[in-house]
C-alpha cells in the first residue's frame, strides 16, 4: 500500500485553511517597492498593535485585493511574522475569489514547492465559495510538481461547496495521481463532518482509490489520537470501520497503529 508522507507547511481546518506560520517560508522573496502599496493599506500598518490595526489593515488590505490580486497577494506573503493570521488569510480569500486563476498562476510561479505559499488557501476557497468548476480547470494544467497540492485543495473545498458535484468530478479523472490527492481532500474534509455518509461513498470507490480515501481518514485520526493528545474514534470503533472494508489485514493493520501522520493537510504518496 502506498504510504503518505507530511507536509509541514498546510493545516487543514474545517470551513477555511489555516496557512501556517510557515507560509511566508514557502514563498520566493520578492521585495515590494513601498510606492506599490496603497496609502490606506501603508496607513494602517503605522497603527500601534492591536484589535483596531488588524480591522483596518484587513479592510484595507481586502479592498486592494479586489482591485490588484497579484499585488497585494506578493504583500501579504511578506507581512512579518507578528501580523496576526486573520490579515494574511483575508487577502488570500479576497484574491481567490477576485480573480482565482491570476492569483494561482502567482503562486505557482513565486513560491516554492511542494506547498506553493498561498496555493492551498486560495485553491480552496477558490473552488469552496466561487467556481469549482474553473478551479479543476486550473489544476488540469497545473505544473506536474504542484499538482497533488492543487486536486487535493480542490477537493477540499468543492466538498464543501457540493459533495455530489465534487465526487462526480473526481470520478472522471483519468489520471489516477490527480485522481487520490482529489479523494483525499475530499476524504480528509467529509471523514471529519460526517464519518457515516463518508463511509457510503468511499465503499463505492474501488481499488487504490478505496484505500486512498481509508488511509486519509485513518491518517486524520492517528493524528488527532497522538498529536493532539485527544482521541475522538476509539481504536475499538476504528478497528470496526476498518474491517467494513474489502482491504488487506496488512492494510488494515498499518491504517489502525502506523506512525501517525503530522496533523498538517495535504500530503503525497511516497513512490
Amino acid at each position: 500500500m502506498k504510504r503518505f508522507i507530511g507536509s509541514p507547511c498546510v493545516i487543514v481546518l474545517t470551513g477555511f485553511v489555516a496557512l501556517l506560520p510557515a507560509l511566508k517560508a514557502g514563498v520566493d522573496s520578492n521585495s515590494q517597492d513601498a510606492d506599490a502599496v496603497p496609502p490606506n493599506v501603508q496607513k494602517a500598518l503605522q497603527l500601534p498593535k492591536g484589535d483596531e490595526k488588524t480591522k483596518e489593515l484587513s479592510a484595507a488590505a481586502g479592498e486592494w485585493a479586489k482591485k490588484d490580486p497579484t499585488a497585494a497577494l506578493a504583500w501579504s506573503q511578506q507581512l512579518p511574522r507578528d501580523t496576526p493570521f486573520s490579515v494574511s488569510a483575508g487577502v488570500v480569500a479576497a484574491c481567490a475569489l477576485a480573480n482565482g486563476k491570476a492569483s494561482a498562476d502567482w503562486a505557482v510561479q513565486h513560491s516554492r514547492p511542494p506547498e506553493f505559499g498561498p496555493l492551498h488557501g486560495l485553491l480552496f476557497v477558490w473552488s469552496s465559495r466561487s467556481d469549482p468548476a474553473a478551479a479543476a480547470a486550473w489544476c488540469a494544467e497545473a505544473p506536474k510538481n504542484a499538482r497533488y497540492i492543487s486536486f487535493f485543495s480542490v477537493g477540499d473545498g468543492w466538498y464543501l461547496k457540493d459533495q455530489p458535484a465534487a465526487s462526480n468530478w473526481v470520478a472522471k479523472l483519468e489520471s489516477a495521481d490527480d485522481r487520490h490527492a482529489a479523494i483525499h481532500g475530499i476524504a480528509l474534509k467529509w471523514g471529519r463532518a460526517n464519518i457515516l455518509a463518508a463511509t457510503v461513498w468511499i465503499n463505492q470507490l474501488k481499488g487504490d482509490d478505496l484505500k486512498v480515501a481509508v488511509k486519509a481518514i485513518a491518517g486524520d485520526w492517528r493524528a488527532n489520537k497522538f498529536n493532539n493528545g485527544s482521541n475522538a474514534r476509539n481504536e475499538a470503533a476504528m478497528k470496526e470501520w476498518l474491517d467494513s472494508f474489502p482491504l488487506s489485514d496488512t492494510d488494515k493493520t498499518e491504517d489502525l497503529s502506523g506512525p501517525p501522520l503530522s496533523n498538517t493537510g495535504a500530503v503525497a504518496p511516497k513512490k
